[in-house]
């Protein structure tokens, strides 16, 4: 009897961590499957947040560029004038076609506060400067000896303008930079009320015996760290 019980307690002890083991192992693989897409959905976040500033910042310096060509051809030949307006046409179009999707994506992948600059900072000094330079253009297209008066001024409103989008595009790239970072190296989280919800229990076990808590820090990938990256920005 003796022996046949402990046969027993040896299968069932068997049994019992044979099915322990295997439970834990699923747990494990399913977390490190759950982590991958986590990631995967922070690295195509992070790739498109990128995307949405490279065309932004290509599209608004193709239309910048094709303003200053056009205002300098204004004291040139007829033909001359003519090309950089086909040009200046063209950016100006593909500046037009694009801006509402712009302005949904940096809502979407940035901050309101930088779709309102794309729109008042940017955009509406492009129809600003823009409607100027085009009723000068029409004005050398109906008298070619015509003299443009308010050149200088014009210039430097577009001088201004490259210095309102250096900032913008600047501030853009930050943004890619720091989610660049939260996805492929993580980011370092204080020891502060606001982000005590990030830490493990073990974490907060380990903070009650450090004498400078403010000086512990974890790091944390970019998807553990979603909310607090988005306050930050």
């Amino acid at each position: 009897m003796n022996l046949s019980t402990s046969i027993i307690t040896v299968l069932l002890t068997f049994l019992c961590t044979g099915l322990m083991a295997n439970w834990l192992i699923q747990r494990w693989q399913y977390r490190n499957w759950l982590n991958q897409q986590r990631f995967l959905g922070a690295e195509k976040q992070y790739e498109a947040l990128k995307a949405v500033a490279d065309d932004i910042s290509k599209v608004s310096a193709k239309r910048l560029s094709a303003m200053f060509r056009v205002l300098s051809a204004l004291d040139q030949s007829a033909d001359r004038l003519e090309e950089r307006r086909k040009i200046y046409s063209d950016a100006v179009d593909e500046w037009n076609q694009n801006i509402n999707s712009f302005q949904y994506k940096t809502t979407l992948y940035f901050n309101w506060g930088m779709t309102q600059r794309l729109e008042h900072d940017i955009n509406e000094n492009f129809v600003k400067i823009g409607g100027r330079i085009e009723r000068n253009i029409r004005i050398k297209q109906i008298n070619d000896q015509a003299k443009i008066s308010d050149k200088q001024e014009i210039l430097s409103q577009l001088f201004k303008l490259q210095g309102i989008l250096g900032n913008f595009h600047r501030d853009m790239l930050n943004v890619v930079l720091q989610k660049q970072a939260s996805t492929y190296q993580g980011v370092e989280i204080g020891y502060n009320e606001s982000d005590l919800q990030y830490f493990s229990t073990w974490q907060l076990i380990k903070a009650l015996f450090i004498t400078r808590v403010e000086l512990f820090r974890i790091v944390l990938t970019s998807f553990e760290l979603e909310k607090p990256a988005r306050r930050r920005h």
